[in-house]
């Protein structure tokens, strides 16, 4: 198989919501953190692998529609839970091993719309992951 670049032409639920038409960029990102192993007389300093944290940064274009990205956020801010749950692709393709669908939960942290004059409102959020997304491969 070749090497295919991802032009992002996919999709993005959030809340079983299709913010297609809103999404300009989105992107899953998972980190490890590292824990140091001092130093001996017997040994050179190390490392370890710490904990996985996950994430997910979407940038859009608010508004205050009823299923407008901005009117989830703030919604999920006033809620006990205060989570939304995302999926999406980066291809429009089906989902399979080559262009897989993305799915978890994320604690919404931040809400904000405004912008400055004459010019398109736009916003750019990042939600820590409650877990691990999952990663599918098949609609099946």
């Amino acid at each position: 198989m070749a090497f295919a670049p991802i032009i992002l032409r996919g999709d993005l639920e959030v809340n079983d919501t299709a913010v297609n038409s809103q999404v300009m960029a989105f992107t899953v990102r998972g980190t490890r953190g590292t824990i140091e192993i001092p130093a001996t007389l017997g040994t050179r300093k190390s490392f370890a692998g710490g904990d996985d944290q996950y994430e997910i940064e979407m940038s859009y274009l608010p508004d205050v529609d009823a299923t407008a990205l901005h009117e989830i956020f703030w919604t999920a801010l006033a809620d006990a839970e205060g989570t939304i749950t995302f999926g999406g692709k980066y291809r429009s393709a089906a989902t399979s091993a080559t262009n897989p669908r993305y799915a978890g939960e994320a604690l919404v942290t931040a809400a904000a719309i405004g912008g400055t004059v004459n010019t398109v409102s736009t916003n750019s959020v990042t939600f820590p992951c409650v877990d691990r997304p999952t990663k599918v491969t098949s609609d099946a």
